[in-house]
């Protein structure tokens, strides 16, 4: 390994360590070395300033709703629908009153020759 090489390392680790300590810092567990593999800080642990009471209502209104059942299995919850959808023929009509300029940045946008 040549010095540059080593010092390019070393101010890597040094830049990626500055990062990672303010969002290290606020967990409770830390990463050690040996066989441990961590050391716990609960004085580092932030309060959320929630009630036990509103996590428990939240929780059961996952349940009662399904998303607890979702997460619970490690899938992505259905994102809530924001407007009615459209028609096939309303996208159709859309695309057809774009200019050419809308039609090109789109096609670039999409990835789609032409």
């Amino acid at each position: 390994m040549t010095m540059t090489t080593a010092r390019n390392a070393l101010f890597l680790s040094l830049a990626a360590l500055a990062i990672a300590a303010p969002a290290h810092a606020s967990t409770v567990y830390h990463a050690a070395g040996g066989e441990i593999g961590y050391t716990q800080h609960p004085d580092h642990q932030q309060a959320s300033g929630r009630q036990r009471s509103e996590v428990r209502g939240e929780v059961e209104a996952a349940r009662k709703d399904g998303t607890l059942a979702l997460l619970s299995r490690g899938m992505a919850l259905p994102l809530p629908k924001t407007a009615p959808a459209k028609t096939r023929e309303q996208v159709q009509g859309e695309y057809l009153g774009m200019s050419d300029a809308e039609k090109r940045r789109l096609q670039e946008m999409h990835g789609a020759g032409g």
